[in-house]
């Protein structure tokens, strides 16, 4: 074969065909998964990190000194912007335009207005432009002043207590709605120590003495004039039985107490009967003597009350274990007794005077229970006598 026969053959393409490209072809590179989204404080919005920084207990403001921060040379590092927002928060004892005025309601409100008024028609007065909250004016010994640094030291501290969570602001307004509805209750200080300590029931102290009024009464711990305020609510009923006592007198040898009370639901005791050194007032008064139970004296107010039945009176909450009732067994009516008992013991608040009010006789008539203040209820004070 020459040369020229070799020349004049059509040559054979190199190129891969369209169907050997498509097979070598590398595959298009998959679609990665959208990466997970990182929640570090440094990915946080801006917004995100300053109610952070604001509301968290653990935010660096709560490790640094908060006067070093909220400092003038801070303030001046801010934009004018920022500037004209933070100043116009400031009250206008901040500025060195500040005139102190006289309130309305003192004497020398109306002498101090008219040289005010005249000497701003003189021009030496200052004028509204110059009262203005601007950045030009602002004093700056106002970051270095005590009142300003104990609200900013006050606000540190609130914010490392919590107080400024969205959970605390949550139980703020639900406190102040309730104090404005009415429908709050706040617990009383030995109802809040008896759910810090849990108090089994007790029949008798160390001595084996059973433990009843004549104990407290021999102790001290009930004296004459004391007032003991009944008070127990029946649910089932929806009947609330108030009533105050008077602890007249205490026996000197057995100390069971002599105690007087208003006729029928009348809950206060006549005013006279709640002061020193009176004779029994001219109006009906109720008795009861040989007092020494607390079961016995609140069988004794409720007769007096009688508004609930005695087949009622020993209705209880229910006791509930489990999700079930308590059936009737001998010990589950044990327990309804004893329950029974801690009620009455719960159901009675001692009020006595303190050692300056007992003789002001005239101050004893102008208020509630003869001037008399809360010691606690009996369940509470009887915890003295197990000693």
């Amino acid at each position: 074969m020459d040369s020229s026969t070799v020349a004049g053959r059509p040559r054979r393409t190199a190129r891969p065909t369209l169907k050997a490209a498509a097979a070598t072809a590398p595959p298009p590179p998959a679609p990665s998964a959208p990466k997970k989204q990182k929640t570090q404080d440094a990915e946080k919005s801006a917004a995100s990190k300053l109610e952070y920084l604001l509301t968290n207990s653990k935010s660096k403001l709560t490790q640094l000194d908060i006067s070093e921060i909220l400092s003038y040379s801070t303030f001046l590092d801010l934009s004018k912007e920022s500037q004209d927002l933070l100043v116009a928060l400031l009250p206008p004892t901040a500025f060195a335009t500040y005139q102190p005025t006289v309130s309305p309601t003192h004497v020398d409100y109306v002498s101090s207005q008219v040289s005010q008024d005249s000497a701003n028609l003189n021009g030496t007065g200052p004028s509204d432009v110059t009262q203005a909250k601007t950045t030009a004016t602002l004093d700056p010994t106002v970051f270095t002043s005590p009142h300003f640094l104990s609200a900013a030291r006050t606000f540190q501290d609130h914010l490392y207590s919590g107080w400024l969570t969205q959970k605390a602001a949550e139980d703020t307004r639900r406190f102040e709605e309730g104090i404005r509805t009415g429908t709050m209750h706040a617990e009383w200080k030995d109802e809040e120590w008896e759910a810090d300590h849990v108090l089994k029931p007790k029949g008798k102290n160390k001595r084996g003495r059973p433990m009843n009024l004549t104990l407290l009464a021999q102790r001290g711990i009930l004296k004459e004039g004391d007032v003991l305020s009944y008070r127990r609510e029946f649910s089932h009923l929806q009947i609330v039985v108030e009533k105050d006592l008077l602890i007249q007198t205490i026996h000197p040898r057995t100390h069971t107490l002599a105690i007087c009370l208003s006729p029928g639901t009348t809950p206060a005791l006549p005013p006279p009967l709640l002061t020193t050194g009176q004779e029994l007032p001219d109006v009906h008064i109720l008795s009861m003597d040989d007092i020494c139970d607390p079961e016995d004296l609140e069988t004794g107010v409720l007769d007096v009350d009688s508004r609930v039945h005695r087949s009622e009176r020993s209705h209880v909450r229910s006791v509930v274990t489990s999700g079930a009732m308590l059936d009737t067994s001998t010990t589950s009516q044990a327990q309804a007794v004893s329950t029974a008992r801690i009620h009455a013991w719960k159901a009675f608040t001692v009020w006595r005077w303190r050692e300056e009010m007992h003789d002001a006789v005239d101050m004893h008539i102008l208020q509630e229970r003869g001037g008399r203040e809360r010691v606690g209820t009996l369940y509470y004070l009887r915890e003295h006598c197990h000693s």
